[in-house]
């Protein structure tokens, strides 16, 4: 799109109402008309020609523009409910044309784990496989989870609201530049393998997790 060019979306979230006037402010960019009608926000947004300062990153074969501000999570916490609260915020920030880390630990690392991975433990390490859940879509809820009962109850909302399930949040963090890195000294504690994450995980330790988080503007512990 050229400056000056206009695109209409169409929304059946209502927070989008307020959400497209952020992201507008936030990219440069400005809304001429943004209206809720009926079960439906429709905005129109229109390319501004003073754009924020930006830097172009390759990822997943597309390029993503990013601004000098940024966004770094740690997902400590390993309930499905708050997994999806943590990507929803990247995605958001990543919308934004923001960098964004999310830095895996502990409990954390479960919602990142490769579905189907099987690795032969030994002591410590096979208990804490035997207990924790095995990838995104076996986490637990924080509260009411009812020995998964409540998790399957959320999958079911969000799948009749058309929100996209853990797993494919994860996918879509990743493919719209989203960095995520695993705790290599928590995975040393715990007994995890590289082999058991999913694709495009990076690892590194608090020195990574630092070094991103002094040039973020927006630091988050979830």
């Amino acid at each position: 799109m050229n400056a000056g060019d206009s695109v209409k979306v169409t929304a059946s979230d209502f927070g989008f109402y307020k959400d497209i006037e952020a992201w507008a402010k936030a990219t440069g960019n400005s809304v001429t008309d943004n209206q809720i009608q009926g079960d439906k926000v429709v905005a129109t947004v229109q390319k501004g020609a003073n754009q924020p300062v930006t830097t172009q990153v390759a990822t997943g074969g597309s390029t993503i523009t990013t601004t000098s501000e940024g966004t770094t999570i740690v997902v400590f916490d390993g309930n499905f409910d708050k997994a999806i609260a943590s990507l929803i915020i990247a995605q958001g920030a990543a919308a934004m044309g923001q960098p964004v880390t999310m830095f895996f630990t502990f409990w954390g690392l479960s919602v990142i784990k490769k579905p189907g991975v099987k690795v032969h433990k030994r002591g410590l390490a096979k208990a804490f496989d035997s207990v924790l859940p095995s990838s995104a879509g076996k986490l637990p809820l924080s509260k009411m989870n009812f020995l998964g009962a409540g998790r399957s109850m959320i999958k079911n909302l969000m799948h009749s609201n058309n929100v996209d399930q853990l797993e494919v949040m994860l996918q879509k963090a990743q493919d719209a530049g989203v960095k995520m890195v695993a705790c290599t000294m928590s995975m040393g504690l715990m007994g995890f393998e590289e082999t058991e994450f999913i694709d495009g995980v990076e690892f590194g330790g608090v020195a990574t997790y630092l070094g991103d988080a002094r040039q973020r503007s927006t630091n988050l512990f979830i």
